[in-house]
């Protein structure tokens, strides 16, 4: 990779700061201070102590860019509070597979990168690079992305063109009947006899669910409705209008399996899911909501999965309602749909039959797949009304909001993740760290021609050859990882999100001397997540803080491990992470590493066991 010579303004500002280094006399090191230091504690020393940093880099010049700004900050306030470390999660489009476009989207990436990379350098801090991500190989090929299975739609044809069968499967949509079928859980909603969204083509159509809030009052209020009996591996469309006057907190729309065990469709991204245009093609943005707004409709696409049936639920969750105000309801449809947004790829077909299945036709001679249809070759064997049965497979994309993460079943999955590690180990000069970003992943193992025997061994698959791969740039780096993926305490369970299968076993994939980074929040999982990885002698961090501006919850963590420590059922805790999700350059988000201090200062007084100690050391005079 070729590194572009500095500009007088970069210039510039590596001057300053060997320039303010000489003047307070502080002495250039070249590797994390006291990283091979001992603590109180015989079996669990925070050896590492580092910073999650998500930072976007590289868009403006030096100082001007606010996350170059921000980290130039932190590297500094990382020495003087002794810190070794600082993870860089690397997001936008300053992320780094976009080193593999050329030039990269931001003109200062490199320039600023390279910066950071000596001031940390120079500091004895640690820059450690976080990568890695499965949806990272779909930034250059889309079609490598997760899809689901929709399995044999019926389709009707009409002239030329064939369509989905139009299979409505929601009674009651606009509360007329007081379907005993809509289940209203709290009594904050109701059902308004006069609120209906006015409909020319149905004047019947006089009610709506309302949801009513008060300013200051605990805002639960849901709605459920189970559908059973569907097919599994089957697409819906689902329709709905909103209105909303002086609602200040956000609805939320999802979707349960028939059991209550996990989400299947959750947008984190937009709490009203993502919708489809007229075309067939995403919408630009997430379904927006406003706290007043007229009857608004929105639509989004889901999947029964490997399931009979699902949970709808809408509503508001645990909030706190910011005004008092009403949210109405009216005209939910789920409607089948076939073609939703197909993926292709060469394990991934589409397949159109007759409606016995007897007679597979041929695409481009009989039909052209289209966005939500087939058109119809008027030289093929497809004739007006004749019955198909259709196959595809439906993007993955927007079910959970997160990035949808490509398929690792093809070595092009592998060959991209090593092209992007070989730019990241050009651009922080052969890093020592590297920090696997494996995370709450939650659409996984679809693609028919992987052949693991459960997504727990998918999981594992992966995990292990991600590692080979990284390695065989640099032999010599450590691997981090977070844990949840692979904690039987979290998320490595039978049931998960979109995933295909049991994630149990998902451990087996990771190497011995790769470090789990233990971020677990819930008290309940604390204690058995960390006793989990020391039996298996694994290294571990903590990641703790997330903005617990109280620090109670920080506390909580620290006693867990002090407990565990005490008992003898944890070893191998070499280190912690203070972790923020927030981003820096967001002045409305405000500054969520002021606290930064507070933490290093309560570990230090109160958990001191586990702070090493310095070794000093003089320079002779010359």
């Amino acid at each position: 990779m070729r590194i572009p010579m500095l500009s007088p303004i970069a210039l510039g500002l590596m001057f300053a700061v060997h320039a303010a280094q000489a003047q307070t006399g502080e002495v250039m090191t070249t590797a994390p201070a006291f990283e091979d230091a001992s603590c109180a504690s015989a079996d669990n020393c925070f050896k590492k102590r580092w910073i999650y940093v998500y930072a976007n880099v590289g868009r403006y010049e030096g100082l001007a860019d606010p996350y170059y700004k921000k980290l130039s900050e932190l590297i500094a306030n990382a020495k003087t509070l002794g810190y070794t470390g600082i993870a860089i999660d690397a997001g936008g489009s300053g992320s780094f597979q976009s080193m593999l476009v050329d030039p990269p989207y931001y003109k200062y990436f490199y320039e600023n990168y390279k910066l950071l990379v000596q001031q940390a350098k120079e500091a004895g801090v640690d820059l450690i690079p976080v990568g890695a991500r499965p949806e990272a190989v779909a930034f250059r090929h889309s079609e490598l992305i997760e899809a689901i299975p929709v399995d044999q739609s019926k389709f009707t044809v009409k002239g030329a063109t064939a369509r989905i069968d139009d299979t409505q499967i929601v009674s009651d949509t606009g509360f007329e009947l007081g379907s005993l079928e809509w289940h209203r859980l709290e009594s904050s909603m109701q059902i308004d006899p006069t609120g209906g969204r006015p409909d020319p083509s149905n004047p019947s159509n006089t009610k709506a669910l309302r949801i009513d809030a008060v300013a200051g009052a605990s805002g639960t209020s849901r709605l459920l409705r189970y559908f059973n009996g569907l097919k599994p591996h089957t697409a819906y469309r689902v329709s709905f209008w909103v209105k909303k006057q002086n609602f200040g907190t956000p609805l939320l729309i999802q979707f349960w399996d028939p059991a209550g065990k996990t989400s299947i469709y959750r947008n984190y991204s937009s709490n009203l899911g993502w919708g489809t245009d007229s075309n067939g093609d995403w919408n630009k943005a997430g379904n927006v909501q406003a706290d007043t707004q007229d009857w608004t409709r929105y639509t989004l696409d889901l999947n029964t999965l490997n399931n009979d049936g699902f949970r709808l639920y809408f509503g508001t969750w645990d909030a706190q309602m910011k005004t008092t105000g009403s949210a109405w309801l009216d005209d939910i449809e789920i409607r089948e749909i076939g073609l939703p947004h197909p993926v292709r790829r060469g394990s991934l077909p589409v397949t159109v039959t007759s409606a016995d299945g007897l007679t597979t036709y041929k695409e481009d001679a009989d039909y052209v797949v289209k966005p939500e249809r087939l058109e119809i070759v008027p030289t093929g064997r497809i004739r007006d009304n004749d019955k198909l049965l259709v196959s595809s497979y439906q993007s993955g994309l927007n079910f959970s909001g997160q990035s949808v993460p490509a398929s690792s079943c093809s070595t092009a999955f592998f060959d991209e993740q090593k092209a992007i590690y070989e730019k990241v180990n050009t651009l922080f000069n052969t890093p020592s760290k590297f920090f696997i970003y494996y995370d709450e992943w939650r659409v996984m193992n679809w693609d028919p021609s992987c052949k693991d025997a459960s997504a727990g061994a998918y999981l594992a698959r992966t995990a292990s050859a991600m590692q080979d791969t990284l390695r065989s740039v640099n032999p010599k780096l450590e691997l981090y990882i977070w844990n949840d993926m692979f904690d039987p305490n979290v998320n490595a369970v039978p049931v998960y999100f979109t995933v295909n299968g049991d994630l149990t076993g998902s451990w087996n994939g990771l190497h011995q001397d790769t470090t789990v980074m233990n971020w677990s929040t819930r008290s309940q999982a604390q204690a058995p997540s960390l006793t989990f990885f020391s039996d298996k002698n694994f290294r571990q961090m903590i990641a703790l803080y997330y903005d617990d501006t109280k620090l109670d919850a920080t506390k909580a963590w620290l006693d867990t491990l002090k407990t565990a420590d005490q008992a003898g059922s944890v070893k191998g805790v070499d280190g912690f992470m203070y972790t923020t999700w927030y981003d820096i350059a967001k002045a409305s988000d405000g500054d969520h590493y002021a606290d930064l201090k507070r933490v290093t200062d309560l570990i230090r007084t109160q958990y001191g066991q586990y702070w090493p100690k310095e070794k000093t050391s003089v320079q002779p005079a010359q």
